[in-house]
């Protein structure tokens, strides 16, 4: 049986500054990035879709994971790609080593890496997610690319790179 690739690119030039603070966040190239993630994506046959600067948002990139979960079975591929600014806020469950969690800076908010593990738990066992970190906006704390996430723990496990 055919595998099934379900991809998500998102790309953020820039953020509501009514939500931080005033700033605006302004990046070039991050709306491009997430273009071409969605061209290579769709060139290697996943369902591609692509949320960019106000369309993302916490609530859509919540929703846009949440349906991939549902649609993929044990061996489908996750393709996700994010290019925008990464950050840091403090860690309120005391499961960094750092006390500081990392971030995707969305249109809207942060999305905080304890929120996106939560969503990793809902996608079945034995899947293949790829995570992609472009433009070197993400702390440098952030984790290799790579991953498989068990369905019983939903813990990642690091995997080497491999092709499609």
């Amino acid at each position: 049986m055919p595998r099934k690739g379900i991809s998500l690119h998102l790309g953020l030039n820039r953020v509501d500054p009514a939500h931080y603070g005033g700033w605006d966040g302004q990046l070039t190239a991050c709306e491009a990035d997430a273009e071409d993630m969605k061209a290579i994506a769709l060139a290697q046959g996943f369902t591609p879709q692509m949320l960019l600067t106000r369309q993302a948002t916490s609530t859509a990139v919540i929703a846009a994971l949440q349906r991939a979960a549902a649609a993929l079975k044990s061996g489908d591929l996750f393709f996700l790609s994010y290019s925008g600014h990464g950050g840091q806020v403090p860690d309120t469950n005391h499961d960094e080593a750092d006390r500081q969690d990392e971030t995707w800076v969305l249109y809207d908010r942060e999305l905080v890496d304890d929120e996106l593990y939560a969503v990793w738990g809902k996608f079945a066992g034995g899947y293949k997610l790829f995570r992609d970190r472009i433009a070197a906006q993400m702390p440098a704390s952030q984790t290799p690319n790579y991953y498989v996430v068990g369905a019983a723990n939903a813990a990642f496990e690091r995997q080497k790179p491999f092709t499609i």
